[in-house]
């Protein structure tokens, strides 16, 4: 599966995600949803994250 097949596949879950938890009276945000390369490496030196985050690549 390629990096786009695998982003369009994610952005569905996310949506199914979505559509779950409003019926279930949640509400979500997407305050981290993408993080450069340079940020994942900042918070993997803090301890809050790791280098090689799924974020970078728009899948997390």
């Amino acid at each position: 599966m390629t990096l786009s097949e695998k982003q369009q596949l994610f952005t569905i879950m996310v949506a199914n995600l979505i559509h779950w938890a409003e019926e279930h009276g949640y509400r979500l945000t997407f305050g981290e949803a993408y993080r450069t390369p340079e940020q994942a490496a900042l918070n993997a030196k803090k301890g809050s994250g790791i280098t090689n985050s799924l974020h970078t690549r728009r899948l997390a």
